[in-house]
């Protein structure tokens, strides 16, 4: 946050409780979603749904890739394909010695 390459975006409820929140580091031509969370007793006024739409139409002038690094959890893939978003899989690479 010190050196303006995230943000933290929040959803309050009528009392001014967070509900919802999402961090995006932005770095390598991206914004990469690090961190999502919804109040367990929220979910199903579908906030994080609101706050990702939220983002990506106020970044949508921005030729950058918003990268949501995956879930091996099929709802939470499934949830994320409803923006558009495409299966890119990473590979780890490692030194046996």
């Amino acid at each position: 946050m010190k050196q303006k390459k995230g943000q933290l975006i929040g959803i309050f409820d009528e009392e001014n409780n967070i509900v919802s929140a999402a961090f995006f580091l932005s770095c390598f031509n991206r914004y990469i979603m690090l961190f999502n969370v919804t109040k367990s007793n929220f979910k199903e006024h579908h906030g994080m749904t609101y706050l990702i739409d939220d983002f990506i139409k106020s970044n949508s002038n921005q030729s950058k890739v918003l990268d949501f690094e995956g879930s091996n959890l099929d709802g939470v893939r499934k949830f994320y394909s409803g923006f558009g978003s495409v299966d890119r899989p990473y590979y780890l690479f490692q030194n046996f010695k």
